[in-house]
């Protein structure tokens, strides 16, 4: 069962595209308490990322009616939340860019919109967010020293077989942190 453990931890913080950031236990900040960020851009002018397993208020018909699909739409970050966009395994779909391990970013919206309809895509393999989350230049970097964020990886499977209420357990567990066993015990911080 622990054969993985310590085998996904990175022995640098190096920032890339497709890094995952595992805020810390305790964070006492309700938008990034136990978040699992996937980074989609880093560069010298400051970074972007979702958020991947907070739930938002809304289903992804409820913001994207077209699509007619009673999916969760998750909550990605608090910087604009009206945009949609998705995370998938469908390579193919045009205009779309890979941030590795087989996951991709976005797409071709009208081809999506038409592999929905045709239902020519699994749905398993497909997740919504609402809003991103920004860093300025040099302000992840700096958060990751303070010791907010653990860096990591993340593969498609494990991105669509582990439950997005899971992933932040399920990351420090692979990771072989002990505080994974903990998600369950109130936070001694919220007293």
């Amino acid at each position: 069962m622990f054969s993985r453990v310590f085998s996904k931890s990175k022995k640098e913080s190096t920032i890339q595209i497709g890094s995952i950031l595992i805020a810390q236990p305790f964070w006492q900040d309700e938008k990034y308490k136990r978040s699992v960020i996937v980074i989609l851009e880093h560069n010298a002018e400051g970074s972007k990322g979702i958020i991947l397993n907070k739930l938002s208020t809304l289903t992804v018909n409820e913001a994207l009616p077209e699509l007619e699909l009673g999916l969760p739409l998750y909550y990605g970050g608090p910087t604009n939340p009206e945009i949609i966009s998705f995370i998938h395994n469908y390579p193919s779909l045009p205009e779309t860019f890979s941030i590795g391990n087989e996951l991709f970013f976005d797409g071709n919206y009208d081809y999506l919109l038409e592999m929905i309809k045709s239902k020519n895509i699994n749905l398993r393999k497909i997740r919504f967010f609402s809003g991103f989350v920004l860093w300025t230049a040099g302000q992840l970097e700096s958060e990751i020293q303070e010791g907010k964020w653990w860096t990591s990886e993340l593969t498609a499977q494990e991105f669509f077989t582990a439950s997005p209420e899971e992933l932040w357990t399920y990351e420090l567990l692979t990771n072989g942190h002990i505080y994974g066993l903990l998600n369950e015990l109130p936070d001694p911080g919220c007293n």
